[in-house]
């Protein structure tokens, strides 16, 4: 499987529309996003974190290529308003639920609001310096692509100056490494599913589709244990 990246430059007032397919994108930038057109298909594995999305679309169809894949709606801001003035429908030939998950802060509109999932920002064991964590955590892990043999990489680099700027941001690289999470093959950093599932109690897609197990919990508590240590 080939993976190919693109770097493109957009004005703040700016709009990336799409009207026909989506198929095993990830998307996360602060930009508007809008659906629009009669029909859209959205295949699994998708990812749209985005500062504001708009649903414009009379009907989406989610397919998935793989059974525990998910498509991922996570925007800032989420307008549902078609033309037609209905709410759009969402249909899938199994059980659309099982493959769309909705992230969002606020109050989410009919019929995503039977695929959102519990704000995690609200769960009593995250401090606000795990909560950072978390973040800091899954912004990492999601953006490892397919590289090859069906192993997840990412460019070292680009991970250690997005991600290891800030000091919460570098603990949560330190532990994914220390606990082989992720370890470096020469430029590049390669996720470990094996560790992954042992440490962090959660696949990949679980990282995605923000579960929130006691493993992940006991990870962020360490991280934030060593932030406190070294102040």
């Amino acid at each position: 499987m080939t993976s190919y990246e693109y770097k493109v430059n957009f004005k703040e007032d700016e709009e990336i529309v799409f009207t026909s397919s989506m198929s095993d994108i990830t998307i996360d930038a602060p930009i508007t996003l809008r659906l629009a057109g009669n029909k859209i298909d959205i295949t699994s594995p998708t990812y749209l974190c985005c500062k504001k999305i708009k649903i414009c679309v009379d009907e989406i169809n989610i397919c998935n290529r793989e059974p525990e894949s998910k498509v991922v709606i996570e925007p800032d801001e989420m307008i549902v308003a078609t033309d037609t003035g209905n709410y759009p429908t969402i249909c899938n030939n199994e059980k659309v639920g099982n493959h769309l998950v909705v992230i969002y802060p606020g109050r989410v509109e009919y019929p995503f609001s039977q695929y959102a999932v519990e704000d995690y920002k609200k769960n009593a064991r995250l401090t606000p310096e795990m909560r950072d964590a978390y973040q800091k955590l899954r912004r990492t892990l999601i953006m490892f692509r397919s590289h090859s043999k069906g192993k997840l990489a990412k460019i070292k680099a680009k991970i250690d100056n997005r991600i290891g700027k800030t000091d919460i941001g570098k603990k949560v690289i330190d532990s994914l490494l220390k606990k082989n999470i992720i370890y470096q093959d020469k430029q590049m950093y390669i996720i470990n599913n094996t560790a992954m599932d042992k440490f962090l109690g959660v696949k990949f897609d679980g990282i995605r589709t923000c579960v929130m197990s006691d493993a992940i919990l006991l990870f962020l508590e360490d991280c934030c244990k060593k932030k406190e240590d070294k102040c």
